[in-house]
């Protein structure tokens, strides 16, 4: 029994864990890693990106989390068609930046390379792991 119904998974019936996660906690990656790496990496993009292109540090962050909301609706895409909307996900962000940067046309395009990047970066990763 339980709140949220039916079979929950080898790290469910061991006692502990999300009840939803299939995987056992030793097949999954911890989330020490994958926080670390995307901290990293946002880091290392401002640093280079932002004195690149002339792009205020807040916008290029505002652009990686826009980035990373994105990925989910690529990924979620992707699993139930098999086809990555990358170029309309980037396009997005755009319209994003637009609001946010109007006239800055660099600004723009950068926030929506990035918002690509992160989608069609996700939407490979799935794809590795066979997820979709």
């Amino acid at each position: 029994g339980g709140a949220g119904g039916g079979g929950g998974g080898a790290a469910a019936e061991d006692g502990g864990g999300d009840p939803l996660e299939v995987a056992p906690p030793s097949q999954l990656v911890p989330a020490r890693w994958w926080l670390g790496g995307l901290g990293a990496s946002a880091l290392l993009c401002v640093a280079i990106v932002a004195p690149l292109f002339s792009i205020p540090a807040w916008q290029l962050l505002v652009s990686i989390c826009l980035s990373c909301l994105l990925a989910v609706l690529g990924v979620r895409a992707l699993g139930q068609t098999d086809l990555e909307p990358v170029s309309a996900l980037g396009k997005l962000s755009q319209i994003a930046f637009a609001v946010l940067a109007p006239g800055h046309l660099v600004t723009n395009l950068v926030a929506g390379a990035i918002a690509e990047a992160g989608a069609m970066q996700a939407g490979d990763l799935m794809q590795d792991l066979k997820a979709g």
